[in-house]
This record gives structure tokens, C-alpha cells and sequence, in this order.
């Protein structure tokens, strides 16, 4: 953090912060180019305008900015229909992983460093898989936990579709977010010892919420 922080958790993105800055220190100086970036922005972090963080705000914003000269179209294809080849085969790989949880309520994916060597793919091509097990009908939190082998950690990444406050997962664990996307980063000798204590910081997040409930003396 710096000298002043501007923090608002309500805000459907990080863009809409900057756009409120920018109009109030000189809205003409937004062009066509800043307009479309920061239309990329809100448009990638609502999910193109599907989850629970758009809000009347959302569309009044991208109102604004589609009059200042973003490209709805143009920003869908060039961000969700550019997909490779090998980010194709990834994804096959990943899917093969998917896992449920908690009869149905949380659903997760695992990807192993070898997957990036065996498809030529780069870490950053896992960016949004999680969105896979989150989209399963009837699943709340979903997780992607990834093998970081050179940083000796599994990073994980947690969505929720509203019902379940994944920060406070992701705070348990060291990392942080908001509400409906987080993240954070688990030092494990072993792929089982993290998912271990992953899984039982998730169940701790559907208590907290009252989906579900332990025996007497269970712990999760």
C-alpha cells in the first residue's frame, strides 16, 4: 500500500475505482484507448457482466464508457475468443481433475506443473479456469490449486457465487481478495497435505454460512 489507499469492497472493479478518479480529475482526458482498457477491466472482472458483483453501477459505467468509445465486441473477442491450441489441450487436462466436494457445494481443479510442460502452455494460461467447477450447477465455492514447484507452494484461487465469503477462506490460508474472488498461496510438503488443508478451510467457510453442519466432536 502507499501513502493514500482507496478501498471500496463493494465496487464491481478495480477500474471503476480508477474511472471515478479520472472524472473527478478531468473526465475529458479519458480517450478512446483509456475508455476501452478500462471497459476490458470491468467487462473481464464481472465475468462479461454474469456475476454477482455486477451491479446498477456496472451498467451505468459501461454505459459511460461505451460512449467515450469502448467496443463491447471487440473487447469479448479479443479477450474470451482468442483461445490457443495448447490453452485447449490444458484445459482437457485440468477438466480430467475435477473434483466435488460437500455433496456438490464446492467443486475444484488441480494443475500440476507437468501440464504446462506436456501442452506448451505458460502459467499465465491458467488464468480463469477456476471458472470451470464454479459454472457446475449447485456448486458455491470453487478452487483451482496449482502446482508452483520452483516457489515450493500450491497457489489456490477462490470463487464463490455469492453465498459464501471466500476471503475469509483465503485469509485463513495467509492470502486475501473479496467476497466473491480470492486467492492465496499454501506451503505443503505434498500435494495431499495442501489439499488437506484447503478443503478444511472451504468446509470451515460453508459452516460459517450454515450449509453445513458437523457431527458432535467433528471437526473439519
Amino acid at each position: 500500500y502507499g501513502e493514500y489507499d482507496y478501498i471500496d469492497p463493494d465496487a464491481p472493479s478495480t477500474t471503476s475505482l480508477i474511472y471515478r478518479l479520472l472524472c473527478a480529475w478531468d473526465k475529458s482526458a479519458i480517450d478512446e484507448d483509456i475508455a476501452e482498457n478500462l471497459y476490458a477491466g470491468l467487462a473481464t472482472d464481472t465475468g462479461f457482466f454474469k456475476y454477482s458483483n455486477t451491479t446498477a453501477e456496472t451498467f451505468e459505467l459501461a454505459k459511460e464508457l461505451v460512449e467515450l468509445g469502448a467496443k463491447p465486441n471487440w473487447t469479448y473477442v479479443n479477450f474470451a475468443e482468442r483461445e490457443s491450441i495448447n490453452k485447449i489441450r490444458l484445459i482437457s487436462k485440468v477438466l480430467e481433475t475435477l473434483t466435488l466436494h460437500e455433496d456438490g457445494l464446492v467443486a475444484g481443479i488441480t494443475i500440476f506443473d507437468r501440464f504446462f510442460k506436456e501442452t506448451g502452455c505458460e502459467y499465465a494460461d491458467s488464468e480463469g479456469l477456476v471458472n470451470y467447477p464454479r459454472s457446475l450447477e449447485g456448486v458455491e465455492v470453487a478452487y483451482a490449486i496449482i502446482e508452483k514447484p520452483e516457489e515450493k507452494v500450491w497457489k489456490v484461487s477462490l470463487r464463490s457465487k455469492g453465498k459464501v465469503d471466500v476471503a475469509k477462506i483465503a485469509e485463513e490460508l495467509g492470502g486475501g481478495g473479496h467476497k466473491y474472488a480470492s486467492g492465496c498461496k499454501i506451503k505443503a510438503n505434498s500435494y495431499e497435505e495442501a489439499m488437506d488443508l484447503l478443503l478444511k478451510a472451504i468446509k470451515r467457510g460453508l459452516e460459517r454460512e450454515g450449509l453445513i453442519k458437523y457431527a458432535v466432536g467433528q471437526k473439519a
